[in-house]
């Protein structure tokens, strides 16, 4: 008996046609926040991990996951960072998916006061760049790219302390 194999090249698994290479990275950035307590409000350090992804299927989709339970208004951020971050660089959005996953102490998360944060991770992670997590900020993210103003600011630098 005698067996002949063909060997002939196949595609990598996992890329999509039109893709020079799979593209996965992960940003994770620091980010102060502020917690309601029984004695008033604190200031607590939140862990922003943004990871951007291509590959079939994905269409610029943004997934958030929390710990704790957050408001719309954190979800409509993480949106809105996709947004600007595609903008300022020039990237097509559509042709990656977005997972922010953010952790704290809070009971709760809320607000817009973590939109530039999640613009600026959304960004490092599109580009290749590495952060300095010994460094934190907040500030709302607008459509055209600016930082607007928030709130909490004593209890956030006590955070970032």
């Amino acid at each position: 008996m005698i067996l002949i194999l063909i060997l002939q090249p196949t595609p990598t698994i996992g890329l999509e046609e039109g893709y020079a290479e799979l593209f996965y990275r992960s940003v994770t950035i620091y980010a102060p926040a502020v917690a309601k307590t029984e004695e008033g409000f604190i200031g607590v350090a939140t862990t922003i991990t943004v990871t951007v992804q291509n590959g079939t299927g994905c269409s610029g989709k943004v997934f958030v996951e929390t710990a704790p339970l957050t408001e719309v208004d954190m979800q409509g951020s993480a949106r809105l960072a996709v947004s600007v971050a595609s903008s300022l660089t020039g990237i097509d959005a559509s042709s990656y998916d977005f997972f922010f996953v953010i952790k704290t102490d809070a009971p709760i998360i809320g607000g817009p006061s973590a939109g530039a944060v999640m613009t600026v991770a959304t960004i490092a992670a599109l580009e290749g760049w590495e952060l300095d997590n010994r460094t934190m900020m907040t500030g709302m993210i607008n459509p055209d790219g600016s930082i607007g103003p928030v709130g909490g600011i004593k209890e956030k630098i006590d955070a970032a302390y």
